[in-house]
């Protein structure tokens, strides 16, 4: 049986991947009209490689600003707490 990590070790992990959400993402059918990666980078103001709920907050916001429409008719402010935490794992 594998052990589960720790939250730091998950954390730890996650600040050093390598892959960029666009290289993450460059299969995704969605169109984008901002670069994801700057914006990640803008909203990680910590700088530790993820995004807490408050970074996520505005980081999704804007990402519904920049998708295109169709897409962004499905994102609602209102439903973002209950959605961080249902895939929040830390």
């Amino acid at each position: 049986m594998i052990p589960e990590k720790s939250k730091n070790q998950k954390l730890e992990a996650l600040a050093k991947n390598e892959l960029t959400l666009s290289k993450y993402l460059e299969n995704y059918g969605a169109t984008f009209s901002k670069d994801l990666d700057e914006m990640w980078n803008q909203h990680d103001f910590d700088c530790n490689g993820y995004l807490d709920k408050e970074e996520a907050r505005g980081f999704v916001f804007e990402i519904s600003q920049c998708i295109e429409s169709s897409r962004a008719i499905n994102y609602d402010p209102a439903k973002f707490d209950s959605l961080f935490y249902k895939f929040d794992e830390n």
